[in-house]
């Protein structure tokens, strides 16, 4: 099937549908996908139809980080810095006689061993690793520079440049704050609500690094910005309590807009008491008693019902799709080349169980849990209230698209 966006709404609708059912399309609160054409224009189509225009469609903005990275690496000098440092750490770690002289430097040197750590070309964020893992080996470099005979010329004049590993050290504090918030943005529990501050706090941070002098690392983060930017961000950013001070005007029509749309005209009524604390939440102590937002609203449900269930439905919304990807890998350890017979559908239950056993078991770790010991394990329980799909474009001549995942 070509992956139209039409295709593509089309089975995604039949999907959602065939796991929560047509009674509960109403549990289905937003759908995680990557940035391109295609996906956007779905958005729009499942927007269209009646059944599914409640559903907030928001891209993956750990995928957005990705590709910030990816811009900032495509500068020139950054793109020629990159590939020395590749090939450097390629040239060592692939040849068996250099790495054994190399470490032996490291015993003398720090009297430990630091490994040298290769970039993934499709995880941007390895390249900060790779920058480090360089950095904090300089020393040994050096000394193994002069006590190999046999590391190429190009090589040797790197590690004795003292230029270079400013660049180095330069771009490798630029990247560090964007790949932090990366980090963040791919645990299980960042929600879109994160997303603003996030991604805000990163750009002052780099601004801070290159004293805003580098003005295509800024122009950079802005074109991204507004290429991802969604309305969900600041509203869901805002309409946390302690947030509610900082609201200006860049972004209070956009927010208006979206929550008229998704939650109608007396919640945008509550967001004008809630902005201006009228009535409810004018009390002052509700924020001293309440452990945290979700509480919070939860409180003001029975005087702002359509605000605070608005409020409730998008903080669930997850922030990237990076938890649904750690889904797939999982699955390798489930379906192993000694357990190659399991039907997909026992598969599907056995990950399911593998995973949401860490929800219900806080306290114990994951690695506990052995996936062969529920084999016979039927899945019971309710679907969640939200469903992903993998952020990776469609991959041309691909039979099926990429499905979607349900999450708790």
């Amino acid at each position: 099937m070509p992956h139209t966006a039409e295709n593509l709404a089309m089975w995604t609708k039949r999907e959602i549908i065939a796991h929560v059912g047509l009674s509960n399309l109403f549990k289905v609160v937003g759908l995680v996908t990557d940035t391109c054409a295609t996906m956007k224009a779905m958005w729009d189509l499942l927007r269209a139809d009646p059944l599914f225009s409640h559903v907030i469609s928001v891209p993956c903005f750990a995928h957005i980080f990705q590709l910030t990275i990816k811009d900032i690496l495509a500068l020139h000098l950054n793109t020629t810095l990159t590939q020395q440092a590749s090939n450097l750490v390629t040239s060592i770690l692939n040849s068996p006689l250099k790495l054994s002289i190399f470490r032996d430097q490291q015993d003398v040197v720090y009297g430990k061993r630091i490994a040298l750590q290769q970039a993934t070309i499709v995880r941007w964020g390895s390249h900060l690793n790779m920058f480090d893992s360089l950095l904090r080996n300089r020393q040994a470099l050096i000394s193994f520079a002069n006590a190999s005979p046999h590391l190429d010329q190009p090589s040797a004049t790197l590690i004795f440049s003292d230029l270079w590993w400013l660049q180095i050290q330069n771009l490798a504090s630029v990247l560090s704050p964007i790949t932090t918030a990366l980090i963040r943005l791919e645990a299980d529990s960042a929600t879109v609500a994160d997303v603003f501050e996030i991604w805000h706090v990163a750009r002052e941070q780099c601004i801070s690094v290159i004293n805003g002098y580098n003005v295509p690392v800024m122009v950079i983060f802005d074109t991204r910005w507004r290429k991802a930017f969604h309305p969900v961000y600041p509203t869901a950013y805002f309409l946390n309590p302690k947030n509610r001070a900082l609201i200006t005007n860049e972004y209070k029509d956009e927010m208006l807009i979206f929550i008229r749309t998704y939650a109608g005209e007396v919640a945008v009524n509550q967001f004008g008491d809630y902005t201006a604390c009228h009535n409810i939440f004018s009390e002052q102590s509700i924020l001293n008693t309440l452990t945290n937002v979700n509480a919070y609203w939860c409180f003001a449900k029975p005087y702002a019902p359509e605000l605070a269930n608005f409020a409730l439905r998008i903080f669930s919304i997850s922030a990237s799709s990076a938890s649904i990807e750690r889904v797939f890998s999982s699955e390798g350890n489930v379906h192993t080349i000694t357990r190659c017979r399991l039907s997909p559908e026992r598969v599907t239950k056995l990950t399911y169980l593998y995973h949401n056993l860490r929800i219900s078991r806080t306290q114990d770790p994951i690695d506990d849990f052995n996936p062969t010991t529920i084999e016979e394990t039927e899945l019971i329980g309710e679907t969640s209230h939200e469903i992903e799909i993998d952020e990776d474009e469609p991959i041309a001549g691909s039979s099926q698209p990429s499905q979607p995942t349900q999450s708790q």
